[in-house]
């Protein structure tokens, strides 16, 4: 299976999960609001990542070690990754109203 394959897989897979658990959108509104908190939780993700970067990047300017704030990057990244699977598939579920 390709990179995208495996993304695919996850979006759908996280789409199934949503369907059993909730009824299809009733409306354009309702689809839009759940994509959107969709899409601000991914971005909040990326904020993380951006902030974890930068304080790499300060740590390394007064060789510090970095070694655990890479991983605290690399579960924000985790986590983005999540939000963004998620994202995917309410925008796909949105396609269906």
């Amino acid at each position: 299976m390709t990179d995208k394959e495996i993304i695919h897989s996850l979006i759908e897979q996280e789409l199934k999960e949503a369907n059993e658990n909730f009824p299809p959108f009733a409306s354009d509104h309702e689809a839009y609001a759940v994509v959107f908190e969709e899409f601000q939780e991914t971005e909040d993700e990326l904020k993380h990542c951006r902030e974890g970067m930068l304080y790499i990047w300060e740590q390394v300017k007064s060789n510090f070690n970095t070694h655990r704030n890479y991983e605290m990057v690399e579960n924000y990244a985790v986590q983005l990754i999540q939000e963004a699977i998620q994202l995917a598939a309410m925008c796909k579920k949105a396609r269906a109203v």
